[in-house]
C-alpha cells in the first residue's frame, strides 16, 4: 500500500523597514582644566576633575540630569594620612622642641664617629639616657724599656719591658681595675742556645760562604804573623793584589807578604826538591854541582789560578845546576850560572791556570864581599 506524495510549500514576504538610531552610549569625561559647565556633556554622562600627577584634586560629577550637572560633586581624594616617622642626624643632642613624637635622633661626632641614638621620641619628649653606640676601647701592647706605672695603660692592656740591643724582655699584664699584676712578669729571653758563647771556642771553624771584611782588616795581634797554610795539595792564592811592579807579563805587589820559607840548607852536590805542596819560597845551598827538582806542581784542571814561589841558592863557588827539562826561562832561555863563592841569586817561579809548563826568571844576583 502506497501513501501519498507531500507538497512543499513556499512563502515569499516583503523585507522589513530599519529600525530607528539608537542613542550615544553614557561618557566618563576627565578634564584637569575644571569643573564642568552647563554645555559639557550630555545627559547621563559624568564628569572627573582632577588635578594631575602628584595632586590630590579628584572630584566626581555623576549622571549629568536633565537639569545640567550636580552642584556638589563627589570627592574622590583620601583621607589625609597621619605624619610619617624620621630618622633625624646632627652633631648635637636633640632639644625637647626637635623632632616629633616616634621620631629618633642619632647624635654624631664631627668626625663621623657615632656617639649615641635617641630611639622614638615619646609624648613627653627623649629618652633621657640615649643608647651609646661607641664601642667599649681596645686593647693595647705597650712597649717601653721601663717597667709600667700604674698610669700606663688601661684594663686589658700587656705591657712589654725591654732594652735596646739586649736580650733582656719582659712581659706584663693584662692590666686589671686595680692596676698590673703584683706578680713577677714573664721573661721572654728563651733559654740559651747551644752554639758557642764565643768564636774563640771553635778550635775547627769552617766558613759557609764568603768572609766579607765590609771594610775592615784582619789584623793579627802582639806582632804575630797571619798564617795561610791550605791542606795537601791546595795553594794559597792571593787574588787581585795592588799593581806596583811587572812579573813575566803579570802584575802583581806583595806588602808584608813573607812566605813561608823552605830552607833545605847545605845539600852539597845533591838533588833539592822543591815542594810545591806547603811553600812557595825555598833556600838551598849547593858547594857543588847539583839539580833541582819539581814537586806537586799545581794542577792543570785549576784554570783561574796561578802558582808563584821564589828560590834563593847560595853558592860556594862555579858550579853547574841541572834544571827541570821544562823549565822555560824568561827574558832569555838560559839559566843564570853560580859564577863565584858567596853568591846568592833569587829566581821567580811562575805556573799559570791550565798549563803543565813552570816559567822562571832571575829577579837579583848579590854577591857577599
Amino acid at each position: 500500500m502506497f501513501g501519498r506524495r507531500p507538497t512543499w510549500l513556499i512563502l515569499l514576504g516583503r523585507r522589513a523597514p530599519d529600525g530607528d538610531q539608537g542613542s550615544s552610549g553614557l561618557e566618563l569625561i576627565a578634564s584637569t582644566v575644571s569643573a564642568p559647565s552647563s554645555g559639557d556633556g550630555r545627559e547621563g554622562d559624568s564628569w572627573l576633575h582632577h588635578g594631575g600627577a602628584g595632586s590630590t584634586l579628584a572630584d566626581l560629577y555623576p549622571g549629568k540630569g536633565s537639569t545640567g550637572w550636580v552642584a556638589t560633586p563627589i570627592s574622590l581624594a583620601g583621607f589625609t594620612g597621619a605624619d610619617g616617622l624620621s630618622f633625624i642626624a646632627s652633631t648635637d643632642a636633640p632639644s625637647s622642641a626637635d623632632g616629633n613624637e616616634d621620631d629618633s635622633w642619632l647624635h654624631y661626632a664631627s668626625d663621623g664617629s657615632v656617639l649615641s641614638l635617641y630611639p622614638d621620641k615619646g609624648s613627653t619628649g627623649w629618652p633621657a639616657s640615649p643608647i651609646d653606640m661607641l664601642g667599649a676601647d681596645g686593647q693595647s701592647i705597650i712597649n717601653s724599656s721601663d717597667a709600667p706605672s700604674s698610669a700606663d695603660g688601661n684594663t686589658g692592656d700587656s705591657y712589654i719591658e725591654t732594652y735596646s740591643g739586649s736580650t733582656f724582655a719582659n712581659l706584663w699584664g693584662p692590666k686589671v681595675s686595680t692596676g698590673w699584676p703584683a706578680a713577677a712578669a714573664i721573661d721572654l729571653k728563651g733559654p740559651a742556645g747551644s752554639g758557642l758563647a764565643n768564636v774563640v771556642d771553635d778550635a775547627t771553624p769552617e766558613l759557609g760562604g764568603d768572609l766579607d771584611v765590609n771594610g775592615n782588616d784582619i789584623v793579627t795581634s802582639s806582632g804575630a804573623s797571619l798564617e795561610i797554610l791550605p791542606s795537601s795539595n791546595g795553594r794559597s792564592i792571593v787574588k787581585n793584589l795592588t799593581t806596583t811592579g811587572d812579573i813575566d807579563g803579570d802584575r802583581h805587589s806583595y806588602k808584608d807578604l813573607t812566605p813561608a820559607m823552605n830552607n833545605l840548607g847545605d845539600i852539597g852536590a845533591a838533588t833539592a826538591t822543591l815542594d810545591f805542596a806547603e811553600y812557595n819560597d825555598f833556600r838551598v845551598h849547593f858547594t857543588g854541582n847539583g839539580e833541582i827538582a819539581f814537586s806537586n806542581t799545581m794542577s792543570t784542571a785549576l784554570t783561574d789560578q796561578v802558582l808563584f814561589a821564589t828560590l834563593t841558592i847560595e853558592s860556594g863557588g862555579e858550579h853547574t845546576i841541572t834544571w827541570p827539562a821544562d823549565l822555560v826561562w824568561s827574558p832569555s832561555s838560559d839559566p843564570p850560572t853560580l859564577a863565584s863563592s858567596n853568591n846568592e841569586t833569587v829566581i821567580g817561579l811562575r805556573q799559570p791556570g791550565g798549563s803543565s809548563i813552570m816559567r822562571a826568571w832571575p829577579i837579583a844576583s848579590e854577591v857577599f864581599l
